[in-house]
């Protein structure tokens, strides 16, 4: 056996302010320790690499002090008998960073935006980059010239500061090391996450013009840099994975910069793993970063051993813990499965020409005993190969026999007829062609239905036999032989035989394993699975299979099911074969999709319940768990699996990644990994949680929207996600149902703590909805549709409080849930805040008091109001004044009396309107908000003509010198409306756009001048940020369906992109209207709109190959069919 051992140290921050009262002490600590891992490592340090930050700020008198220390270090090596040779890497801190203003720091901030800069900075190493950057870099490459302790003498310098190859023999056992500058464009303060930048162009001078031929040469190869590849900004991630780091080149990268250990082993796709060592800051402040994050410290020992064609890494993470008697000592890092040496392993193969010889040979004696296994085992192909004479030997008997095998008989349904047309009409072309068809369907998706529905039309009977078999436990073919008998009462080969005999007979095939599909193909026709034998033995035969995920190279078509999106949810509940009244009104279809999230089960659930409960004690219900136990589609065995090998787990890392998927499934719009990484400080989560989670399909990656950077935090939905920005992860719904169906009591209320603490910080403690910061800019998607994560994680709260009965936790718990609607309210989210108000009083019947009661009717009026449910807000607003007329005090009353007056003037009920603003002057301060909107009540019905602008334009200039914007901004569009010159319209809604806190009206205003632009003739026009903010005014009422409004803005804007000729735009907006235009039951108006995209795009214009953009064209494509199929 060959061993070597060395040391991986990084972060010691030498120089910084504060750090030499922590030295003495703790290099007595580290003495010990090193002296402790040399006796348990069993061996001397060969070498010790140093991946950056040695110094604190790169100056030179820091590398002076630092040669003391780094000299003082390698005397206790020699006192233990070792002399490693020290091999370091540049850090960010390894520099003198440079002025913000200096020119070629700012040139330089421009990296991935201009290739012309790029170009010369590669090319040309006397360029004022390369000058600026080894002025940057002096005081770090003349200390390291300078040798101060052990080092090789065969460096290969490359082009940039710090950049080497090196070569090392030790006992007989070649090692190669690359390391490289990651720090080079951190040339200032700023914040440089994402931005960093690793280039191929660093290794092929080092590395002999040809990476892997220089790794071959070497028996194990260690690539070092100072930062993380999640640094790397996305382009530069994508070179590094491509042309620096494949895999198979390095056994090992190794960095330091988090200031915390960390190991991870990432395969994709089956490829060899990349491995990647993270190290812990050697010394430092105990906090760093602007959230007082904490340090660890400590550093990595290691060692390889090599024996045969094969190796073991093996290390030991070692941090300073704080130990009961208050003092310090380094320990294993318990973050690490580790074994009973507390050791960290992992086996390698070696990669040098001789060795891989052996494993040539070692692989062609495992084929040639594979091929003598494969030759004794025909199999299926036996099939083939006899038909003739299977087909002879069918006796009678055998057709007596077809008769027993165990049949479902599958209904036509109408609803899953009305649904997934294009699905449908897929699946019956490929059974048409191919006779087999792939489904991939999860759980809860309505499968079933879809499947009878093809093979009613395709069959021309209602019902149809299907021969159902479930191959959830099912890996292999001896297995599916067994299954066969099981729930057929043949054997795989019987079966198929005795189908043979039937003029169509269809075989289903449900939870099939994609491992199966693979797992044998045909001898003579290696593209072939094990179906095709069956497809000819029984030339009749249909084959559908059902799986939860799409398998790798499929040779039969592919036709995946997803939750219903709100136009199709209409569909299914109005078409259902249980009728209920109450489906016909849109807005029950939108409270229905939110509480099913498009599933069918859930679906069908809730209609069924419909015929004896109301819709409103329904839809309290908690979502999803109840039909769990719904026999007609129970929950899948490899969703089950899936779960239970991550929770079941030994590996505390896969149990990790569980309590990932228990966080998500309480999170129905999804989470960022960054955001969840510290939900629970002392477990965090690493991409490898989210990678495992991947793996069984248990989560999707969805791109968040593009925001603006202005206070209404409004969205963009014509934008993609933001280049960098990490993306949401999503658990589907009915996995959701599933985790938290088995999730423990307790870690329910551990997780919704966590996530309160997520959503709102410290403030949910004192019941107070205050939105984080990032929080602000959280937006659903479009088929989730609803208030979102805030909403979801405060609700929980309320129900496990009330579960619980505990008063003071049901009275912070209401009081989070009331602050919750109003900030809604006060975003101008009138729907959302609707939503979350109506659902707060269900759940809370009979446990709040009158003053919460109150609070949460006045909060659920407005949000009606201002969603076009205006006689609904006054019944309620009505039965507010009623059922609490002592209580009510004067402010409430007030806001109570404006509303109604605003819906009554709305309702053209002038004198009701007259009377309810006259009591608000009665009862608002002089000056307020509520006396101006009232007095501009009073003047819109009072006045007419030029009185009544003259009167609204005096009330505007006090109401807005006043600071209340909104009645001033609501005055301006009134006034507005009253104006004939085009000029003046113009001028009186530039106040109103310029608006920061009023987002409503400032749509409203720019709706109007967006009419005024489009006139023809007209002098107005719109800037290109009015054009943008137009567009998210259109995603923002799209989001909050704010009725007349939401139409006006689509015409507008639609009238935008069609002079610009904009297929792109048009064709997200089409997707978009379209969904409400199903739900108010317009097709006349999306009719004439898909005709109008038609008309454009025969100019010949191509739409972009953007995620977004396809689906859009897809989802145009398929209504254009609808309309053309109904004209003909």
């Amino acid at each position: 056996m060959v061993e070597i051992s060395f040391l991986h140290f990084t972060d010691l921050h030498w120089g910084q302010h504060g750090l030499g009262h922590f030295w003495p002490t703790y290099k007595t600590k580290l003495k010990e320790d090193l002296k402790k891992m040399r006796e348990k490592v069993g061996r001397n340090w060969d070498f010790v690499l140093f991946t950056g930050d040695l110094a604190f700020s790169g100056q030179s008198n820091e590398y002076e002090t630092l040669t003391e220390v780094l000299q003082e270090v390698w005397e206790w090596f020699k006192e233990d008998g070792s002399e490693p040779f020290f091999i370091p890497v540049p850090g960010n801190h390894d520099l003198r960073r440079l002025d913000d203003a200096n020119p070629v720091a700012i040139s330089l901030s421009y990296w991935e935006d201009k290739p012309n800069l790029r170009e010369e900075f590669w090319s040309n190493p006397n360029s004022e980059y390369r000058k600026t950057l080894r002025e940057a870099f002096h005081g770090y490459t003349e200390w390291l010239g300078s040798k101060p302790v052990p080092m090789p003498d065969n460096f290969q310098s490359g082009i940039l500061p710090g950049d080497f190859s090196l070569s090392i023999s030790l006992n007989d056992f070649k090692l190669g090391i690359i390391g490289l500058n990651s720090a080079f464009l951190q040339l200032t303060q700023e914040d440089f996450r994402e931005k960093i930048v690793l280039s191929a162009k660093q290794i092929i001078p080092i590395m002999d013009s040809s990476p892997d031929d220089w790794c071959k040469k070497h028996h194990f190869n260690i690539f070092m840099t100072h930062h993380n590849p999640s640094w790397l900004s996305e382009s530069s991630l994508r070179e590094f994975r491509a042309e620096i780091y494949p895999p198979d080149r390095f056994n090992l990268h190794i960095f330091g910069h988090l200031h915390e250990a960390m190991g991870i082993e990432l395969s994709e796709g089956g490829s060899t793993s990349r491995k990647f060592r993270q190290g812990p800051s050697l010394l430092g402040l105990e906090k760093y970063g602007t959230r007082d994050e904490i340090r660890t410290h400590g550093y990595i020992a290691n060692k390889i051993e090599i024996q045969g064609p094969s190796g073991t890494e093996r290390y030991w993470p070692r941090i300073l813990v704080k130990k009961a008697g208050g003092y310090h000592g380094f320990d294993p890092d318990t973050k690490f499965e580790r074994d009973s040496d507390d050791s960290v392993s992992s086996v390698f193969k070696l990669t040098q020409d001789e060795e891989a010889d052996l494993i040539e040979n070692a692989i062609e004696n495992n084929q040639n005993e594979f091929q003598n296994i494969a030759s004794e085992d025909e199999g299926i192909h036996s099939i083939e190969e006899n038909d003739d004479s299977l087909e002879q030997d069918l006796t009678a008997k055998d057709e007596e026999k077809s008769t027993t095998l165990p049949r479902f008989i599958w209904k036509l349904h109408s609803h899953h007829q009305a649904i997934r047309q294009a699905e449908q009409a897929s699946l019956e072309k490929t059974l048409l062609e191919k006779r087999c068809g792939i489904i991939v369907s999860d759980w809860g998706l309505g499968k079933i239905g879809f499947i009878g529905t093809v093979l009613a039309r395709l069959e021309k009977s209602d019902p149809v036999e299907v021969f159902k078999v479930s191959c959830s436990e099912t890996e292999t073919l001896e297995q599916m032989d067994t299954i066969f008998r099981q729930q057929l009462g043949f054997s795989f080969q019987e079966t198929m035989n005795l189908l043979s005999n039937l003029p169509r007979p269809v075989l289903f095939m449900d939870d099939f394993s994609p491992n199966l599909l693979e797992e044998i193909r045909g001898k003579e026709q290696p593209g072939e699975t094990f179906l095709q034998p069956l497809l000819d033995f029984c030339p009749t035969l249909l084959i559908i299979i059902a799986m939860r995920q799409a398998p790798k190279n499929p040779l039969y078509d592919v036709i995946h099911l997803r939750a219903l999106e709100i136009p199709d949810t209409k569909l299914y509940a109005q078409k259902h074969d249980i009728t209920v009244e109450e489906l016909k009104d849109p807005n029950i279809i939108e409270a229905l999709h939110m509480k099913s999230d498009g599933l069918p089960m859930h679906l069908d659930m809730i209609i069924e319940q419909l015929q004896v409960s109301s819709l409103n004690e329904i839809l309290t219900l908690d979502d999803g768990v109840s039909s769990l136990d719904k026999e007609s589609e129970p929950v899948p065995i490899a969703l089950q699996k899936a779960v239970r090998s991550l929770a079941e787990s030994n590996d505390k890392y896969k149990k990790r990644s569980a309590k990932l998927l228990q966080v998500l499934s309480f999170l129905p719009a999804g989470e960022s990994l960054s955001a969840l990484k510290r939900v629970f400080p002392t477990q965090p989560f690493y991409p490898q949680n989210a990678v495992d989670l991947f793996k069984f399909d248990l989560v999707q990656a969805e791109n968040p929207m593009e925001f603006t950077k202005t206070e209404d935090h409004a969205s963009d939905l014509f934008r993609s996600g933001i280049t960098g920005e990490e993306k949401r992860l999503v658990v589907p719904r009915q996995v959701r149902d599933y985790v938290k169906s088995i999730t423990p009591e307790a870690d329910l209320i551990d997780i919704t703590r966590a996530t309160l603490f997520l959503m709102f910080g410290d403030n949910w403690l004192s019941g107070n909805a205050l939105l984080q910061p990032k929080r602000k800019r959280t937006l659903r998607g479009v088929r989730g549709l609803g208030p979102g994560n805030e909403h979801a994680v405060a609700v929980s709260y309320l129900r496990q409080s009330i579960k619980e009965n505990e008063p003071a936790k049901i009275r912070k718990s209401i009081k989070l849930a009331i602050s919750l609607a109003s900030a809604y309210a006060d975003a101008s989210k009138y729907r959302d805040c609707a939503i979350v108000a109506d659902e707060y009083l269900s759940i809370t019947t009979g446990l709040l008091t009158e003053e919460e009661n109150k609070h949460l009717s006045i909060l659920l009026a407005r949000g009606l109001r201002m969603t076009g449910k205006r006689n609904k807000a006054l019944a309620l607003l009505d039965s507010v004044i009623e059922n609490n007329d002592e209580s009510i005090t004067k402010d409430e009353r007030a806001e109570i009396e404006l509303l109604r007056a605003l819906i009554l003037e709305k309702n053209r009920d002038k004198d009701g309107a007259l009377e309810a603003a006259n009591r608000v002057l009665n009862l608002a301060s002089k000056g307020s908000g509520r006396h101006d909107h009232a007095l501009s009540v009073i003047i819109d019905i009072e006045t007419c003509g030029k009185e009544r602008i003259e009167n609204l334009a005096r009330h505007e200039k006090a109401a807005r010198g006043r600071g209340n914007l909104v009645v001033a901004n609501n005055i301006a569009l009134d006034i507005y409306s009253e104006l004939t010159d085009e000029d003046a319209k113009s001028a009186a809604l530039e106040s109103v756009i310029k608006c920061k806190k009023d987002p409503y009206n400032k749509i409203r205003a720019l709706v109007n001048k967006a009419n005024l632009a489009n006139k023809n003739g007209s002098s107005i026009s719109l800037s290109i940020a009015e054009k943008a903010m137009l567009r998210q005014a259109y995603s923002f009422l799209f989001t909050q369906r704010l009725g007349n409004l939401f139409d006006e803005c689509h015409k507008v804007l639609w009238k935008l992109f069609k002079i610009e000729d904009n297929l792109n735009y048009l064709l997200l907006m089409f997707r978009l209207s379209s969904f409400v235009w199903r739900l108010q039951g317009n097709i006349e108006t999306e009719k004439t709109y898909a005709i109008q995209i038609r008309e454009t795009a025969e100019k010949g214009l191509i739409p972009k190959a953007q995620r977004k953009v396809v689906m859009a064209f897809e989802y145009f494509k398929k209504r254009l069919g609808f309309f053309i199929s109904d004209v003909n």
